[in-house]
């Protein structure tokens, strides 16, 4: 045997050569063969239980260098993937639907069997004629629920540090588009729209985050630094908003970019992907209590159905779960709530993980929480719940459209608000994005009515202007209407009493969190009630009009008109216009104004 003497200065060359090699390998990862496992190795040795998959597709590990689950993957590169099997699948097509607030591009797929992404545009249209069946003879009605297949939306990763979301998407859309036999007769019945990041910006802030704070290797001692989050954390977007409250108000560029593209499809199955506590295991419906009372009975019904396959694909690979606790179906701003008030199956899944996960993460009973567990089990629900909604595609269809023909068995009622508030048109606005049908009045007239704040008031007639926006429940989003409108959602006598016994045992109550949001109320608004499809007499919401009235020398006066005047006045900030700001009431000529009124004068 032999040795060789080395310099220090021989160490430090290999060293520094040894850690750019490093550097070098994450940065490019070396080509992986296609065979390679889809998923990084389980904490448990488990293996997934995968159908055969068509060698010509390009597998995530073949693409990125590396199976799903052993690193994060920053969006670019999911992108450039999800391009690559756009370009070598023809069951895969993929487009943008809006960006983020950072400039990121918002991307869904559609993965289907061919037959059906060459009339897609067909689907859609048919999808849309049920969802608002107007002049929808029964015949016709008939016929596109024999030809059309079920619309399945995934959607991940609304929040950013809930990270592995979007590795799940990869290999769900991977299986999907590269499967072979039983896999591929079931794309003849769905079609299934992948949401592969819902909230871009938050995530590459925690992905980064992550990178700068780890060592060469994945440290799973709870106490490194890669598993402790700088502020402000990824799990909001750009201006630090939880885009999962964000529904029913579509405060956010990405929320309304959504609805719109959620609008263009009108899914039957939509499913939020999400993460919680590491020490957690696994939910998925059905939910807990409260249950918002708009939602149809027809899509409680289907909970159980895609809860006994999820539980069953858990059971086979002795993973634990659990259903009926913690997540409700309440608040309409979830991503599950807010599409079952459309008439859609909505479902939340929750994988343990969260923020402080990062790859690995060591659990008090200890084991290992790692990436690739918690990517196996989110691609675990996507493919069953695929699968199960493909089995089930001719009878959740059909709900769907009698959900939206007729959304409830209550006598209609309407809502109404006079349109000289200041946010009154902010309001009309806001819900028709949703895409309800909001009416103004034709003529000035008395109607019975109750106040809306007041539940237990008796109706009165009241006397209404001309131009008042009225909104019935008396149309396909009837259910959507009463949720975000009605003062009070009633929860269940039985729900209602276990919290009291828990309130006396000094227990937390069973809140998930919200539960008080009516829109009228938080828009400042006096609305009313009325029995009847008040609304049907009027006319469609006018477009909003501006202009300038009057003449004068010394400028223009603004009166108050809520948020838009906060909004005109950051308008004239960035203009560098100067303005002025009444802080009490006056008089110009015969006309009156109030405090907060702008003066913008001419010169």
């Amino acid at each position: 045997m032999s040795f060789h003497r080395v310099r220090k200065t021989s160490l430090l060359t290999l060293a520094l050569a040894f850690a750019a090699a490093l550097s070098h390998a994450e940065t490019t990862p070396a080509a992986v063969s296609q065979n390679h496992p889809l998923v990084a190795p389980l904490s448990r040795g488990e293996t997934l239980d995968l159908p055969p998959l068509d060698e010509h597709v390009p597998s995530p590990a073949a693409f990125l260098g590396y199976p799903l689950g052993a690193r994060f993957t920053s969006w670019d590169r999911i992108v450039a993937y999800l391009e690559a099997l756009d370009a070598a699948s023809p069951r895969v097509k993929m487009w943008e639907y809006g960006h983020t607030y950072e400039g990121r591009p918002l991307k869904l797929l559609a993965v289907s069997a061919p037959e059906n992404l060459e009339r897609l545009e067909e689907i859609r249209k048919d999808v849309l004629r049920l969802a608002d069946p107007a002049g929808l003879s029964a015949a016709d009605r008939e016929r596109i629920l024999r030809r059309t297949p079920l619309v399945v939306w995934l959607a991940y990763g609304v929040h950013g540090n809930e990270s592995s979301s979007a590795e799940a998407a990869m290999g769900a859309a991977y299986v999907l588009a590269a499967a072979q036999g039983e896999v591929a007769e079931t794309l003849k019945d769905v079609v299934v729209l992948i949401d592969p990041l819902q909230n871009p910006d938050g995530r590459e802030r925690y992905v980064n985050g992550y990178r700068q704070r780890r060592g060469d290797d994945a440290n799973a001692r709870r106490a490194a630094a890669e598993h402790w989050e700088p502020w402000p954390g990824g799990r909001q977007n750009h201006y630090l908003i939880d885009l999962n409250r964000d529904w029913a108000w579509a405060s956010q560029q990405e929320t309304r970019q959504r609805i719109a593209a959620y609008r263009s499809w009108e899914p039957q199955v939509y499913v939020d992907f999400h993460e919680m506590g590491s020490e957690n295991s696994y939910f998925f419906p059905p939910s807990a209590e409260p249950i918002n009372p708009q939602i149809d009975r027809r899509v409680l019904s289907w909970l159980d159905a895609f809860g006994r396959a999820n539980a069953a694909a858990f059971d086979r690979q002795g993973w634990i779960y659990f259903k009926e606790e913690n997540y409700d179906l309440f608040y309409p701003g979830y991503g599950d709530s807010y599409p079952s008030l459309r008439g859609a199956v909505g479902m939340t899944y929750e994988v343990a993980g969260g923020g402080r996960a990062g790859v690995a993460l060591a659990l008090p009973d200890g084991g290992t929480l790692t990436l690739a567990d918690r990517v196996a089990r989110h691609l675990t629900t996507s493919l069953t719940t695929v699968r199960t909604a493909a089995r089930n595609a001719d009878k959740i269809l059909a709900d769907f459209a009698a959900n939206r023909a007729k959304p409830s068995t209550e006598p209609a009622r309407t809502y109404l608000w006079p349109a000289d508030q200041p946010e009154a048109r902010s309001l009309a606005d806001l819900l028709a994005l949703h895409g309800i049908h909001v009416r103004q009045l034709k003529q000035t007239g008395e109607i019975p009515v109750r106040d809306l704040a007041k539940p237990k008031s008796e109706a009165q007639p009241r006397r209404f202007a001309a131009g008042t926006y009225a909104v019935s429940t008396a149309q396909p989003l009837g259910n959507l209407v009463a949720a975000l409108l009605e003062i009070d959602s009633p929860m269940s006598k039985g729900f209602l009493e276990r919290q009291r016994q828990r309130l006396e045992q000094n227990l937390d109550a069973e809140f998930y969190d919200i539960t008080a949001w009516s829109l009228p109320l938080a828009f400042n608004l006096r609305a009313w009630v009325a029995s009847g499809d008040v609304a049907s007499e009027g006319r469609p919401l006018a477009e909003a009009s501006a202009g300038i009235q009057g003449e004068g020398d010394l400028g223009w006066l603004v009166p108050p008109q809520g948020v838009a005047s906060y909004r005109l006045a950051a308008a004239l900030q960035k203009r560098k216009i100067q303005y002025r700001v009444a802080l009490a009431g006056f008089s110009a000529g015969p006309l009156s104004y109030p405090a907060g009124t702008l003066f913008i004068p001419s010169r």
